[in-house]
């Protein structure tokens, strides 16, 4: 498991000589919840030191003593994250977090602290952009919610920015960490190891960054020299503007990388044909990038067009056409398009079945997803249904 640089736990556990040390030692600090969990948690666990960063944010409200808390499921959530077993404790935390929107608790600290967890659990599956929409999420409401300066705030936030920087946003990392530093600073002290954890994190962010642009400019240089000797359309004047995208694609300039994939097609289109694998692989990442600016409806437009030259040169029938319906599918879903959705979905699941056979990991996939939109049609359809008066009683 690595490091997250919000827990400072394992860092202070190693001065520390007993739980009843760490106890005291997080309750002097003011994270009195949090001590009382910590305590619960090394009964639970039978640990004597903790060093899962993971969970230094976990806290319960409402606690006044330092007895050890009932054994319930956010507790074998917790003790799963320990033993490494992340979707088993991704299942809990979200059954725990619908049970509390449910019950109107959603926005109490232990709920959205409870999200961070689940944030947490996910990024460890490597499901970075649904890690960071669920931080985002919980932090929307902590926020309004709690002080600015609130810790759980900061450690969220800090959190928040070791995922991006996971997933190779270091620019917005840095911003992130630039804001909480001041705040980390008043609330934990100069000398306390998260905010130590989170100039070291700035610092890697600051390092990467450099190291980035520093190639960006030599896959330019190079690009700009191929294309003068050999001309834009050469495989080798080809192969580097695609090493280009990619990188900047890696860096997240999806505006850069959408404008470098623009011209791949188009060198691809001239010189292999429209019919060919290459182009059809570059429409796609075209595609991706709209979808990672939110421009999701410029994205069905180029998978509607992909789909209609796919159909015009392959056929009806075509594995190649399969796939754009089902890229199609996941985009219209995405927009709410649930009905036109679906019909694109069972088409790729239908495609693949025939072509692949049930057992195939495509047809797998499509019949999830078919699964999922009609589900969610269903529910909007119940939603919308006027509700019949009830009787009098007679």
């Amino acid at each position: 498991m690595s490091t997250r640089l919000i827990i400072f736990i394992s860092a202070v556990s190693k001065e520390l000589r007993s739980a009843r040390d760490l106890v005291a030692s997080l309750h002097a600090i003011g994270l009195q919840c949090r001590a009382i969990i910590e305590l619960n948690r090394l009964f639970v666990c039978s640990m004597a030191v903790v060093t899962r960063s993971i969970l230094v944010f976990i806290l319960t409200a409402g606690l006044v003593s330092c007895g050890p808390l009932k054994e319930d499921k956010r507790m074998e959530a917790i003790a799963l994250l320990d033993q490494g077993k992340f979707v088993e404790a991704e299942r809990i935390f979200r059954s725990e977090i619908a049970k509390a929107e449910s019950s109107g608790s959603g926005e109490e600290r232990e709920t959205l602290l409870c999200r961070t967890l689940l944030a947490g659990s996910l990024s460890e599956q490597f499901k970075t952009s649904d890690a960071e929409a669920e931080y985002r999420a919980a932090l929307m409401i902590m926020e309004r919610v709690f002080d600015k300066e609130d810790p759980d705030v900061l450690l969220a936030y800090a959190n928040l920015a070791q995922c991006l920087s996971d997933e190779g946003k270091h620019a917005e990392a840095i911003k992130i960490l630039d804001r909480i530093e001041k705040g980390l600073k008043r609330v934990l002290g100069a000398d306390h190891p998260a905010l130590k954890a989170c100039q070291e994190l700035r610092a890697n962010n600051e390092s990467r960054l450099a190291k980035a642009a520093k190639t960006i400019n030599e896959l330019r240089s190079r690009l700009a020299v191929t294309e003068q000797k050999l001309g834009p359309d050469h495989p080798d004047a080809l192969e580097c503007r695609i090493k280009l995208a990619k990188e900047l694609d890696w860096q997240h300039n999806m505006v850069e990388a959408e404008r470098e994939f623009r011209l791949v097609l188009a060198s691809r289109q001239r010189v292999q044909g429209m019919d060919h694998p290459d182009t059809f692989s570059s429409w796609d990442a075209v595609a991706r990038t709209l979808n990672a600016q939110g421009k999701y409806a410029e994205e069905e437009q180029e998978y509607r067009t992909l789909l209609n030259v796919k159909e015009r040169l392959r056929g009806m029938d075509d594995l190649a056409v399969f796939w754009t319906c089902y890229d199609l599918a996941k985009c219209l879903e995405r927009q709410g398009k649930l009905k036109e959705a679906l019909e694109f979905a069972e088409r790729a699941e239908k495609g693949w079945m025939k072509l692949l056979g049930p057992k195939h990991s495509n047809s797998d996939a499509a019949h999830k997803i078919s699964e999922r939109i009609e589900a969610a049609l269903n529910g909007q359809k119940a939603s919308q249904a006027p509700k019949q008066p009830s009787q009098e009683a007679k």
